[in-house]
């Protein structure tokens, strides 16, 4: 899970290769729990959906139209086979199987989109950080750790001197598997001189 907390990494004591290491350690358990959370999720969608088929099915019956639960019937023995949001057909009747094989087909994807956009946000977070790093190794004259924080942005795909994407990001959405709860942001004292700020972090 990705963990949402405020975080203040001191300098003293640390040196520039645990900094570094500590920030390399928090994007990956970041990217870990969001490839867990999209996991889960996926695994979660088939079940669900073979019930609610089960539901419709016994619907139709009950209402007595046999070719709307001979149609759920095909659709389950099919879903079985391969529940890919991709396989799942397009119909226009019955309206309510119709319904439900769009729902499923747009949540499938949807959970892709989620994860690709959280990806995305720890990335830039992380290059943020970095950046912020460089910028002050640059500062105190230790211009040999400041270019290895700059190859290590460039060995990101992103250039090193470019300006943050945002300097004030609103909190990003909860990518936790429901229905485990979004930990709490904690909060952190601004860095005072000669420490290494690693705010808006996970928020």
């Amino acid at each position: 899970m990705i963990i949402a907390a405020v975080l203040a990494l001191v300098w003293q004591g640390y040196g520039q290769e645990g900094v570094l290491d500590k920030y390399e350690t928090q994007f990956r358990k970041g990217l870990e729990g969001v490839e867990t959370a999209f996991r889960e999720k996926r695994l979660a969608m088939p079940a669900a959906q073979v019930q609610a088929l089960r539901q419709l099915e016994a619907q139709y019956q009950r209402a007595g139209d046999l070719q709307g639960m001979l149609a759920v019937q095909q659709e389950r023995k099919r879903f079985v086979l391969d529940p890919r949001g991709s396989a799942v057909p397009v119909l226009q009747a019955p309206v309510e199987l119709a319904r439900l094989l769009a729902t499923y087909k747009t949540r499938f994807a949807e959970i892709a989109v989620e994860r690709d956009r959280s990806r995305a946000d720890l990335k830039q977070r992380y290059v943020d950080a970095l950046r912020k790093l460089q910028v002050t190794l640059t500062q105190k004259g230790n211009i040999q750790d400041a270019k290895r924080v700059m190859q290590m942005i460039e060995s990101l795909g992103i250039a090193a001197s470019a300006e943050p994407a945002f300097r004030d990001p609103p909190p990003a959405a909860p990518v936790v598997a429901e229905p485990s709860p979004e930990p709490s942001s904690g909060g952190a004292e601004p860095a005072e001189s000669g420490e290494v700020s690693f705010d808006k972090w996970f928020e």
